[in-house]
């Protein structure tokens, strides 16, 4: 459940740290984990937004970090190495410590990585959040806007502009702004729409599956994503006395953002095949907390549905599947974690694709889909189609965290050419409007 500690730390080895940082290279001893202000405290999956506070971001724990040290300028995994930002060439070793100790908390993948490496750029993170709020304050989907995030690989801020958009005019724009021209990285994205076409009836119902609603064409199927319990009022066990439900896209209801009374089907939707009726939705905001100019906006793009008492469910499991998407076992998710961190490893299953595996590409990126703009999602590079919307987004399980793992992130949401976007899981916690126990 996300009322628990997160995960147990588990002891590391030595590391050497090569920094190269002012044409020198310090060894430093990469500790266990300390239990710091700075350490990331367990999520509970209790609403924090009802229209007025938002959730703490990837970005708001970056920015944290960086008011306390100056110079830091972003984590994340270089091909499976924990990999630290920093602006200045005498970054202490205190504060890599810190952030290091922050990161294994927070990511899975840092808890895994063998070793430690500092990466030089030319800004830090506080300058970067700085000029990503100044143009996130300026430019909207009128001007040709499609997403904006801070690269903390590069230690630079994102844009992607749609195809018709000039790239030489947005870059003219921001800089005229007072935005230095090497701090913003511009490309073109296209489009993103829902992934909204395991596709038999099957019980227990586990994660994967595809759903459907009555008056098929309309609605497009999509995916289940995760079951879980409502928590009980001590706020650290199930209340099974409500049932059981389950997470989906809020963009696969024909009323996204709003409770309706949908009724959903598995596989197709017939008499026969009725498994619930939805009855929570992250809502569509039109002002605060919402960004400048991003308006409508939504923390996640999720909703819930409550199981009739009749349908068997796997609690705790999603389906493991063939290349035929044929159900072959389950995978049983250990717990949650907060969120990713660029570079992180994940696993998503979808009734349209199947499973399919791939790695955090973008963090916290601001996204429009369907003319709402879905505030501070993840960029990832697995493969989904059409129909797979609200699937269940994992890190995947690995033999040397077999209790720990695999562990749930978020939900899938949309996907943009080849990039595929999801929500991650401390944003579905704020935006649904009870608190849920999940593993």
């Amino acid at each position: 459940m996300l009322g628990r500690r997160l995960h147990n730390h588990h002891a590391l080895l030595l590391m050497a740290l090569s920094t190269g940082l002012a044409g020198c290279t310090e060894s430093l001893r990469i500790q266990e984990p300390s239990q710091n202000v700075l350490a990331p405290q367990p999520v509970v999956l209790r609403s924090m937004l009802q229209g007025v506070s938002s959730p703490s971001t990837l970005q708001e724990e970056f920015k944290m970090l960086a008011q306390n040290m100056p110079g830091f300028a972003g984590v994340f995994l270089d091909n499976g190495e924990l990999t630290v930002s920093v602006a200045t060439d005498d970054f202490p070793a205190r504060s890599l410590q810190r952030v290091v100790d922050w990161a294994r908390g927070y990511s899975s993948g840092a808890r895994r990585s063998p070793s430690v490496k500092v990466r030089r750029v030319r800004y830090d993170y506080n300058q970067l959040l700085s000029q990503f709020d100044a143009i996130n304050a300026s430019l909207s989907a009128e001007d040709g806007l499609r997403s904006i995030s801070i690269d903390e690989s590069l230690g630079k801020v994102r844009l992607g502009i749609s195809l018709s958009t000039s790239r030489a005019s947005i870059q003219a724009r921001i800089v005229s702004q007072g935005t230095p021209g090497d701090m913003v990285v511009i490309e073109e994205v296209e489009e993103a729409h829902p992934d909204a076409t395991l596709n038999q009836i099957y019980r227990p119902v586990v994660g994967g599956l595809q759903i459907a609603y009555p008056g098929n064409p309309g609605p497009s199927p999509c995916t289940i994503g995760f079951n879980l319990y409502r928590q009980a009022d001590d706020g650290f066990y199930p209340d099974v006395s409500q049932g059981l439900f389950f997470t989906t896209a809020s963009h696969c209801s024909p009323t996204p953002g709003t409770v309706g009374g949908l009724t959903v089907y598995q596989p197709t939707a017939s008499p026969s095949t009725k498994i619930g009726v939805e009855v929570d939705h992250a809502p569509i905001l039109w002002g605060y907390p919402c960004p400048p100019l991003k308006i409508p906006c939504q923390w996640a793009d999720i909703l819930i549905v409550k199981y009739l008492d009749s349908i068997a469910v796997g609690y705790g499991a999603v389906a493991n599947v063939n290349s035929s998407k044929t159900i072959i076992g389950y995978y049983n998710i250990q717990g949650t974690v907060s969120g990713s961190i660029l570079g992180d490893p994940v696993t998503f299953v979808g009734q349209a694709g199947g499973k399919k595996t791939g790695r955090v590409t973008e963090t916290c990126v601001t996204k429009q889909l369907t003319g709402v703009w879905q505030v501070c999602q993840y960029k990832a590079n697995y493969a989904a189609v059409p129909g797979d919307s609200g699937g269940p987004v994992f890190v995947p399980y690995s033999a040397a965290d077999p209790i720990g793992t695999p562990r749930v992130v978020g939900s899938h949401v949309s996907t943009a050419g080849t990039d595929r976007y999801f929500a991650p899981i401390a944003q579905i916690a704020s935006a649904l409007s009870h608190a849920y126990y999940w593993f």
